[in-house]
């Protein structure tokens, strides 16, 4: 449906309306509204009390495949850019081909003709604008992006002394990596050891980690099971019978 609102009514209710800012965003995409466990997650992530500013917050998703779970973390990036929220992203992937695909598509939204009304020149802010790497001058701050494949060397990443406030792990550990121990272990340890480590040592700090559910060893379970983490995990066919989301799944496709 198309809407007819001013600019400054748009940047308001982007603000405090997801589903209106993932319309902005994505409008032939997001044809339905975002469940409520969505917009919980988005404000657990975007709407932290002052309490817990200088607190790192750990998140773990894992949704079934075809839920749009990649698709609401895109959206949630670009909303944390515009709204201020962020200055330093680290997207990481299984590799690097899949990290900057993702960094590809958060930048087309921050390009599109809606989010450049609203909130401003993307594009012609960069001063960095390479396949791994944007960097802007965005609302008079520096924003920075970053995508890296997990095994990339991301060891002490650090940009004119920033440091990431924001590290988004997407679809990191793969089937094939789970069924190995040797090769799990290596991951979990390049994560706790060396990727997170990368985080800002203070302010508004988030890590999100979004994966799949392939075995009780996986990296997603660990997380799911640990106290320092907040996690949400299901399956598409929820224990009182009915489809996680119906809009998008009926029962009887599901």
């Amino acid at each position: 449906t198309n809407v007819n609102v001013s600019i400054a009514d748009a940047y308001e209710r982007g603000r405090t309306d997801i589903n209106f800012f993932a319309g902005l965003c994505m409008p032939s995409v997001c044809i339905f509204s975002l469940p409520l466990f969505y917009i919980a997650i988005w404000q657990l992530l975007a709407n932290r009390s002052d309490e817990f500013i200088d607190k790192l917050l750990r998140f773990a998703l894992g949704l079934p495949r075809g839920h749009a779970k990649t698709t609401f973390i895109k959206i949630l990036i670009c909303w944390l850019v515009v709204y201020d929220k962020t200055k330093f992203c680290l997207i990481v992937c299984s590799n690097s081909d899949l990290a900057e695909n993702l960094l590809a598509d958060i930048h087309d939204i921050l390009c599109s003709p809606n989010i450049k009304a609203i909130y401003g020149e993307w594009s012609e802010s960069l001063a960095i604008d390479s396949a791994d790497t944007k960097k802007a001058a965005f609302h008079n701050r520096s924003v920075t992006l970053v995508a890296r494949g997990w095994s990339a060397g991301i060891r002490g990443l650090n940009l004119q002394n920033e440091r990431p406030d924001l590290i988004f792990c997407d679809d990191v550990q793969t089937r094939k990596n789970d069924e190995s121990p040797t090769e799990r272990e290596n991951l979990l340890k390049e994560l706790t050891g060396t990727i997170f480590k990368a985080i800002a040592p203070r302010g508004n700090r988030t890590i999100i980690y979004v994966g799949n559910m392939y075995s009780d060893e996986c990296i997603l379970n660990k997380f799911k099971k640990s106290s320092h983490w907040i996690s949400m995990v299901t399956g598409a066919i929820l224990s009182n019978g009915k489809p996680l989301w119906p809009e998008l799944f009926s029962l009887e496709e599901l």
